[in-house]
């Protein structure tokens, strides 16, 4: 069976309904495949008879890979790859508008945004730059994606046109996105009702209002989730924070907090607890090196990559894209025509693992970069969402096991509090 520590074994055989506060490195995904391993043999329940619901595909990956006996699409799978089965058993045909994954960057459309977004309308004007467009286009999709999935109630006027272009547009070419396929599938469970024995929840923290309803219309004896609010990053993209409660006013669950930190050493838990104190327990062992360093930003990258050759199994990560040369010059040679191949081997890019924080979530690395530690991206000075700011430092540091590096300007966060020993460059 699958060994559980202090604070995740009393949840084995527990029956009913529960809530499990998952700290980072808490062993949550542990956790609920020693819940389903002992419901399946111990308890011998049929496999059909329990359901993991997660956010992301890589979530329900990580648990198909430590229960073999678990398929996708049947006892685990993401909300919306339930949402549409359900579709499709009842007759659906259309096409789903958007990437594979709702998280994941979506090229089509951010393409169609852009199209509407080059006539002559009020909002081009507000973006005679490159850079400013991109801006726009996020901020556009972001609203529309939040009035869709019910985290605003009102859209605001200036996206009103573009909301019915891109709405026209999924009319003409009969197809559905994500939040269509939700608010589809709400309404097809209530004429054809699921039921189950056992209902899980993966990351509530960062579900949709309709991804929650639709959950929540799935009839079960016994239902669990997994919610922690400190890593919740996804609210401009629809998450809402109300879930936590919902879900606790829903189901009247017993709380079971995961504290035992089993990634990082003490030393980086003691940067997460200025951070968030929360009483995390330090499990992680190895030796450790933490460094606030104070680095002009034009040359935060170049030093990012030389810390990053110590270091073979590192992330480098940013508040934005823009921090990134990598990332811009790989997407800028892509739209000049070279191949995957030619940037890789005929073209000098340094081979470095990086992305953004939203990236970063659900991974993890011997050494952490931080490029952007400072005032000016963290809190990010175009976002009016202070808390999801301070998730996303959270998110960051948490992903380091040994090594933490933040790289900033002048003022390092305010959401680190005081710190022991800056290295001014």
């Amino acid at each position: 069976m699958i060994k559980l520590d202090n604070f995740q074994e009393p949840t084995r055989e527990y029956e009913g309904n529960a809530i499990l506060i998952g700290c980072p490195g808490g062993g949550k995904t542990r956790t609920v495949a020693a819940k389903m391993e002992y419901l399946f043999e111990p308890k011998q329940l049929p496999l059909d008879d329990a359901k993991m619901l997660t956010f992301s595909r890589s979530a329900a990956n990580e648990l198909l890979n430590r229960l073999s006996c678990l398929t996708y699409g049947k006892q685990v799978s993401t909300i919306h790859k339930f949402g549409l089965d359900l579709l499709r058993q009842n007759g659906f045909n259309g096409k789903v508008f958007g990437s594979k994954e709702p998280d994941a960057p979506d090229a089509d459309r951010i393409k169609l945004i852009y199209e509407f977004l080059l006539t002559d309308t009020p909002l081009f004007r507000y973006g005679s730059i490159h850079k400013e467009l991109n801006y726009i286009v996020n901020d556009c999709l972001g609203a529309i994606d939040r009035y869709k999935s019910g985290k605003d109630e009102k859209l605001p006027e200036a996206y009103r046109p573009a909301y019915e272009y891109y709405q026209d547009y999924l009319r003409k070419t009969n197809q559905i996105d994500f939040n269509d396929m939700l608010t589809l599938s709400i309404n097809e469970i209530e004429k054809h009702p699921v039921h189950l024995k056992w209902l899980f929840l993966d990351e509530g923290h960062d579900t949709s209002m309709l991804q929650y309803e639709l959950f929540r219309r799935i009839d079960a004896d016994f239902v669990w989730a997994i919610f922690d609010p400190h890593q919740m990053i996804y609210r401009w993209n629809g998450a809402d924070e109300r879930n936590y409660t919902r879900f606790r006013e829903d189901y009247s669950p017993k709380e079971f907090q995961l504290l035992n930190n089993w990634r990082s050493t003490p030393e980086i838990v003691s940067v997460l607890e200025k951070i968030y104190p929360r009483g995390l327990v330090p499990k992680g062992e190895g030796e450790s090196r933490i460094e606030f360093i104070e680095v002009e930003e034009e040359s935060q990258y170049s030093y990012a990559l030389q810390l990053a050759t110590e270091y073979p199994d590192h992330e480098i990560l940013a508040r934005t894209n823009y921090q990134l040369p990598t990332a811009m010059l790989k997407k800028a040679l892509k739209k000049r025509g070279f191949s995957k191949s030619e940037i890789e081997k005929d073209i000098f890019i340094p081979k470095v693992n990086e992305g953004t924080i939203h990236w970063s979530k659900g991974t993890q690395a011997h050494t952490v970069i931080l490029v952007g530690g400072g005032d000016r991206y963290i809190p990010f000075y175009r976002s009016r969402d202070y808390v999801e700011e301070k998730n996303l430092l959270y998110v960051a540091c948490s992903r380091a096991k040994n090594n933490l590096f933040v790289l900033y300007e002048e003022r390092l966060s305010e959401f680190f509090g005081q710190v022991e020993e800056v290295i001014h460059v």
